[in-house]
């Protein structure tokens, strides 16, 4: 896709059914010479098993926040859906209605501020995280991402960058749904950022899981990755 189409797409100019998304997610120590783990803050596998059926869910702050939190993602239906909540300076508040994916949280005050302290969206009845914005942050950082019904996800590319020295395999992986998650591209650096982009998008079905998982062949290792997605409704 031309980088002038895909400014049109970005800036909301009307190009059929198209729009973009950008994720990205941060991990600020990757396992060292084990099984990988998705790159967000919020813990060290995603708990996709928790959406098998659809989620109640609560968010947990536990500082004196008191502005409204957004949490985007997707309903029983998988379905787009966005809600606004107050935080009202209690520890729990429960987010409406049933969901199937949670793929973005979100934090303001009424001036403006960022969290002062963790915020996380979690099942109503149990301690699984699906959802985790770090103190000071305002936005959630976990490079994973669900497919609404009715739409195509096309990657276009992802960048994946590691700490001073450090040494990190990350992997992005796609589970189509009904199906088991599969490897389709995969990077190795070492203290730098790479960005690999496909001449032909890789092309994601609706209602797909999308998680970038990895490990470190060295000890204490940092990581981040952005990657960008081009919606097309169908």
């Amino acid at each position: 896709m031309s980088s002038l189409l895909g400014f049109k797409i970005a800036t909301g100019q009307k190009l059929g059914n198209w729009s973009a998304v950008h994720k990205f997610g941060s991990i600020q120590s990757l396992p060292h010479n084990s099984a990988p783990a998705t790159i967000w803050t919020g813990g060290v596998t995603y708990p996709w098993a928790l959406f098998n059926d659809a989620l109640t869910l609560k968010v947990e702050s536990l500082a004196a926040d008191d502005g409204i939190i957004t949490v985007e993602g997707m309903d029983e239906n998988y379905d787009p859906k966005t809600v606004d909540l107050q935080l009202t300076n209690v520890q729990y508040v429960s987010l409406p209605g049933t969901w199937r994916a949670v793929n973005r949280v979100e934090y303001a005050d009424a001036d403006g501020n960022p969290n002062t302290g963790p915020i996380k969206v979690m099942q109503q009845t149990g301690t699984g995280v699906v959802g985790h914005i770090p103190a000071s942050q305002g936005q959630s950082r976990q490079a994973v991402y669900t497919v609404p019904k009715g739409y195509t996800a096309y990657i276009t590319n992802y960048t994946v960058g590691t700490g001073k020295e450090g040494e990190a395999e990350v992997g992005l992986y796609v589970r189509e749904f009904g199906s088991a998650f599969k490897n389709k591209s995969n990077v190795s650096v070492r203290g730098q950022c790479f960005q690999q982009k496909f001449d032909s998008p890789l092309i994601v079905p609706q209602k797909s899981n999308i998680d970038f998982k990895g490990n470190s062949g060295s000890a204490a290792t940092s990581a981040i990755v952005n990657f960008e997605i081009w919606l097309k409704k169908v």
